[in-house]
């Protein structure tokens, strides 16, 4: 789905419960219970801080991070010539890999906002035991505004490859229903202004 950024900008979200607090993809023992790990996890506990312009960024890190200690063990992020050592090559690569995709995925979304195809979307769930769930504050793509668009509109985004990332995202609705199996006998009535009919259906290693 999508959220709002700020007063203007649009970014993809990806929901991992139905309550307030509650993330289903986490074990009680705090694992990851997905095959898929999202970069923004995966670059931990690397990151890029940003310049005031915008264009320059720092290498950050969290020092708070178990993997890293004082006691000269593992593998040096700067090596005895003060260059960057293996690991390090490899986050910063990563990062300026994800970095890229952040300002393709700020692209994508701009477009659908210039197109005027978002729209503000509602889930409403009724559990087994009697229990009502509500969820708003997110958007999708309005299906009939998307089916309305000019042919010189289909061809554009046809070319920026943004197709395929309009088509996931409608597939992605039907997860709705893997996340409502997880509440014992969770039934989904899900509306959204989009259109879309939903079927009701950590602490990783760094690079």
């Amino acid at each position: 789905m999508f959220a709002k950024s700020g007063e203007e900008s649009v970014v993809p979200v990806a929901m991992l419960g139905l309550q307030d607090q509650k993330n289903l993809f986490l074990g009680n023992k705090g694992e990851w219970k997905s095959t898929c790990i999202p970069a923004y996890v995966r670059r931990y506990p690397f990151i890029l801080a940003a310049d005031p312009s915008g264009n320059n960024f720092t290498v950050c890190i969290d020092e708070s991070y178990s993997g890293f200690n004082t006691a000269k063990e593992g593998e040096r992020l700067i090596d005895t010539e003060g260059e960057h050592g293996p690991l390090l090559k490899r986050s910063v690569e990563f990062l300026k890999e994800y970095q890229a995709h952040v300002q393709i995925t700020l692209a994508f979304c701009k477009k659908l906002q210039d197109l005027d195809i978002l729209e503000s979307a509602q889930v409403n769930i009724e559990t087994g035991d009697g229990q009502r769930l509500s969820m708003a504050g997110f958007l999708c793509i309005n299906r009939q505004k998307f089916k309305e668009l000019k042919a010189e509109d289909y061809a554009e985004l046809v070319k920026l490859d943004y197709m395929d990332l309009i088509y996931a995202h409608f597939h992605s609705l039907t997860n709705l229903q893997a996340l409502v199996e997880h509440l014992k006998g969770g039934k989904a009535k899900t509306k959204d202004a989009g259109g879309a009919k939903p079927k009701a259906k950590p602490k990783p290693k760094s690079h």
